[in-house]
């Protein structure tokens, strides 16, 4: 009868004990989830920003060799499904063994919030 009464706590102590290792497991699949969340939201931002990008380096070129000038010029695209991006286009008339050339640089950025944005440059050089 003593050895059973000294039993008696074991099963509370073995309950709370699977309790907080069960606890600290939902803890820790909670947070890689949060944190896989946001690697795949930061690796599409990066996706948006270099399509910005290289729709940017696209215009630029148009514009240099239909005009045969060009300058520098923003772009918003927001209202193309891109909400909170835009390209930012410089163009520079640069002159290569007698040829004419253009060098077109345009900047994608991309924010999702005030403390998350995401930038991807594209060069283009073209005669």
């Amino acid at each position: 009868m003593t050895r059973r009464r000294q039993q008696l706590g074991l099963g509370l102590i073995s309950a709370v004990f699977l309790l907080v290792v069960v606890a600290l497991l939902t803890v820790a699949v909670a947070r890689s989830v949060r944190s896989s969340t946001a690697i795949r939201n930061l690796d599409l931002l990066g996706s948006r920003a270099l399509l910005v990008a290289e729709s940017g380096a696209q215009v630029g070129v148009r514009n240099a060799l239909q005009a045969g000038s060009c300058g520098t010029q923003q772009i918003d695209f927001s209202s193309l499904g891109h909400n909170n991006c835009n390209a930012a286009i410089s163009c520079v008339a640069v002159n290569a063994a007698g040829q004419q050339m253009f060098r077109i640089e345009s900047l994608g950025t991309c924010s999702a919030s005030a403390d998350l944005t995401v930038q991807r440059r594209v060069q283009a050089l073209v005669k």
